[in-house]
């Protein structure tokens, strides 16, 4: 029987390893620690094989479903899916772009952490519309200190958030060894006033990128005069 976003939801860990099926190879992988990844196994050459997909809830269904549909396609026309997504792997490991980064950083981070979602989408909504295709080394401090002033000059607040995000981005492209120091480093963040302090303890429940805006427009009101 196909699964339903309600069934993945409620599939609860076992003291072992096991697998629930929904189609044509496509199941959902429970670990004992409660970990639900998407697999797809194939043959190929007559041999099987078995490829990752991702990881729910980080995957949905329907996109475990569209990654999956690709992969039945490549299989049909004499691809190996397995062997495609380890080259690729390899080719944006070798020299990323930012984008790849972004990839890798939620793979391995952001996606474990409380606010890793929000990181992702402010630096998708910000970052990548500046350097989605530049290889990640190539990006300077320069460069770094052009975007956030440009955010700075229309979201004050939110400049900060993305400055921190790329902080913690950059230390973590370091770590893995594709560039040797972080670029954020000796950019100084401006400090956010005493009433902005309060504002953000108050809508800490609140506050998620589509509010930092907002945010600044209230901010910018209280410090008129």
């Amino acid at each position: 029987m196909a699964l339903t976003d309600i069934m993945v939801k409620r599939i609860s860990p076992r003291e072992k390893r096991f697998e629930v099926t929904d189609r044509k190879g496509l199941s959902l992988r429970i670990n004992p620690s409660g970990k639900k990844v998407w697999v797809y196994r194939y043959l190929f050459d007559g041999i099987p094989r078995r490829m990752t997909l991702g990881i729910y809830p980080a995957m949905t269904l329907a996109e475990a479903r569209e990654k999956h549909s690709t992969a039945v396609q490549d299989v049909a026309s004499g691809v190996d899916p397995g062997r495609k997504q380890m080259e690729a792997k390899a080719k944006r490991k070798a020299s990323p772009t930012f984008t790849d980064i972004l990839e890798e950083f939620w793979d391995v981070e952001l996606q474990y952490k409380k606010a890793g979602r929000e990181t992702k989408r402010l630096l998708t909504h910000d970052a990548i519309p500046a350097w989605g295709n530049w290889k990640v080394a190539d990006i300077k401090r320069r460069d770094i200190v052009i975007l956030l002033d440009k955010i700075r000059n229309r979201a004050p607040v939110t400049a900060n958030r993305v400055h921190t995000a790329l902080s913690r981005l950059f230390n973590f492209v370091a770590e893995r060894g594709v560039i040797e120091d972080s670029p954020c480093t000796r950019i100084r963040k401006p400090q956010e006033k005493g009433r902005d302090r309060v504002l953000v303890f108050f809508l800490n429940g609140l506050l998620l990128s589509d509010y930092f805006e907002l945010f600044d427009k209230f901010s910018h009101y209280l410090h008129r005069g």
